[in-house]
């Protein structure tokens, strides 16, 4: 998905369908460089790994 394309669908993406698919005990691995994504998981990874 390209999310940076739609200023709207990056606020979505980060909170609502990753959220939902994590409830849904989805494995979800993201490769990103969005700022958004670096204060959207409040600590749910390592940035530095």
């Amino acid at each position: 998905m390209a999310t940076g394309q739609d200023p709207y669908f990056i606020k979505y993406f980060y909170k609502r369908v990753i959220p939902k698919l994590i409830k849904e005990g989805k494995i979800i691995i993201a490769v990103t460089h969005d700022e958004v994504s670096r204060t959207a998981f409040n600590g749910f990874y390592d940035n530095d790994l």
